[in-house]
């Protein structure tokens, strides 16, 4: 959308109804924290989906749409776990029409995990065709030789 800005508000899992009704005319989506920053929180596909059941039902409602946020800090034993619990959820949300998609708390912390080997993420460098090098620098001391060998006629 050209020249709009997006605006979301993240909400507590424990919000209400008539505070989500206020909200959901003024935003494009909300963010439903599917977690405790104190640590004590859900770490299964089931635990997440009932602990945002009734946010999820009044953004619903609302005709509005959700992304809810998982705590990875919260008990995930690796990334296998997180990654399944992701999936499940994209799994029980799949025609639901609120539903935007899994956003994850504390990145840092996941990526601590274990579980799943690290992806290589490009970095836009190009990889030089190897022995090259040689030849340039072969090339390199044939020109000097020959404007050296110009400079003595």
């Amino acid at each position: 959308m050209a020249g709009k800005t997006v605006l979301s508000v993240d909400i507590p899992r424990w919000y209400d109804e008539a505070k989500i009704k206020d909200l959901a005319s003024n935003l494009d989506f909300f963010v439903i924290m599917a977690y405790d920053s104190g640590g004590a929180g859900w770490n299964t596909t089931s635990e997440v989906e009932n602990a945002v059941a009734s946010e999820m039902g009044a953004i619903r409602g609302e005709d509005s749409k959700a992304v809810i946020g998982i705590g990875v800090h919260e008990g995930f034993g690796d990334k296998r776990a997180v990654e399944k619990c992701v999936d499940e959820l994209y799994s029980y949300y799949s025609g639901d029409s609120a539903f935007l998609g899994v956003s994850i708390f504390k990145y840092e912390s996941y990526s601590g995990l274990v579980g799943v080997p690290h992806a290589t993420v490009p970095t836009g460098e190009e990889k030089g065709i190897h022995g090259f090098e040689a030849i340039f620098a072969v090339v390199g001391l044939f020109v000097v030789a020959y404007i050296l060998r110009k400079k003595k006629w």
